[in-house]
């Protein structure tokens, strides 16, 4: 004897399924179905067939956290559909924030792997690492040459020295800040590789 409840204000057709097909939603064999179905687990319409929507919110909540089944019996006061609707709707908006959440993760860690994402921290050191640079190469300029302007006494040739200093310590900040962009560049292939 079945213990279901049939509804006859069937939905569409579209949630309906025999109960071979559910067998395929779910990926179970019939047999385990025609045990929901005994045990009231499932939603039937008068003909036999499976409401999808709300079998799988009745599931949902006849299910212990181990997975046993709860079988209920007629006697049983059962959720209106509406609330069964409202919970599989619920399931859904929950399964598809978190398909969505592990979607985001996933490109996160794929961008990270191609280096399109770095961390925080290692801008930070490496924008702090190329100011150092650029201090003191800029602080060591006056002393590179003092002598050699103290020495000459025609401005265009002092110009001169000076632009040629300028063009030197741009140079070497040049080469500084493309020696710690190559370090950046190893620690994040290193944490790649590693994590």
């Amino acid at each position: 004897m079945e213990t279901n409840e049939k509804d006859t204000n069937a939905p569409n057709d579209a949630n309906i399924v025999t109960k071979g097909e559910y067998a395929d939603l779910k990926g179970v064999s019939k047999s385990r179905v025609s045990q929901w179905a005994k045990a009231g687990r499932l939603v039937l319409t008068d003909d036999g067939r499976v409401m999808v929507a709300q079998s799988d919110a009745r599931l949902a909540l006849t299910s212990s956290p181990r997975g046993a089944s709860k079988a209920r019996s007629s006697t049983t006061t059962r959720p209106s559909s509406s609330l069964l609707d409202a919970a599989y709707e619920a399931r859904q908006i929950d399964n598809a924030r978190r398909a969505r959440s592990e979607a985001e993760i996933a490109e996160m860690k794929a961008a990270r792997a191609r280096g399109e994402l770095v961390r925080t921290d290692d801008v930070i050191r490496a924008i702090n690492d190329c100011a150092a640079i650029i201090v003191r190469h800029i602080d060591q300029l006056p002393y590179a040459i003092y002598h050699r302007l103290a020495a000459e006494s025609d401005a265009h040739k002092c110009l001169q020295i000076l632009l040629d200093a300028v063009d030197e310590t741009r140079t070497q900040i040049a080469d500084g800040i493309a020696t710690a962009e190559r370090e950046v560049d190893s620690m994040a292939k290193a944490q790649t590789d590693g994590g």
